[in-house]
């Protein structure tokens, strides 16, 4: 980080703190502890509303992806994930839920290379190979497995409140990647014990 900018500023809420430095930020809550952000990650991120944003505090500092390429900060409501093939982006609440039991980055889907997309009640967001939604209060991906076929995942129940509870329940397992185009394949929830 190396010297400080400014001093250390109590924000809005009277207990958390931050402080600029030479090469970034650090974030204070007491439900996180302390964590540098910085680059397209801390851009993004503060574009989204910073912590009074859907993201809240950062819940780790930078971490490199498996792939060594990439990299992600993980936050109370999500995660951001920049690649130098896609950009920043920000995951978050059913999706995220839903990416993660793919693999996160290094799974089915890829990192992701557009925001969330709302329309109304529905999300949609865009990643390296296929697309998450949320629509009519379903879950889906869609990704293609080559030119004459792609694979829709969908759970076909309706989403519990809660972001947290939405892909969790009992044990299964996923689905093959050999379906008919469009074809919807349904996923058996499992309990989700996701690692970044």
């Amino acid at each position: 980080m190396k010297y400080p900018k400014t001093d250390e500023i109590v924000l809005s809420d009277g207990i958390s703190r931050r402080q600029e430095f030479q090469g970034g930020h650090i974030y204070w809550s007491p439900a996180t502890g302390a964590h540098s952000i910085q680059g397209l990650i801390y851009d993004k991120w503060k574009a989204l509303g910073a912590e009074t944003g859907v993201l809240k505090f950062p819940a780790s500092d930078e971490i490199v992806a498996p792939d060594g390429k990439g990299r992600f900060t993980t936050f109370q409501g999500g995660a951001i994930y920049w690649s130098p093939a896609t950009g920043a982006h920000p995951v978050y609440g059913p999706l995220y839920l839903f990416w993660a039991h793919f693999g996160y980055k290094a799974g089915s889907f890829g990192y992701p290379t557009g925001d969330p997309v709302y329309t109304g009640d529905n999300v949609s967001q865009q990643f390296q190979r296929g697309t998450l939604r949320l629509w009519d209060g379903y879950l889906e991906g869609i990704r293609p497995v080559d030119d004459s076929e792609a694979i829709t995942y969908a759970i076909p129940t309706p989403i519990p409140s809660t972001p947290s509870s939405s892909i969790s329940a009992a044990t299964g397992s996923l689905p093959t990647r050999t379906a008919p185009r469009r074809r919807t394949t349904d996923l058996v929830p499992r309990q989700l014990a996701p690692t970044l």
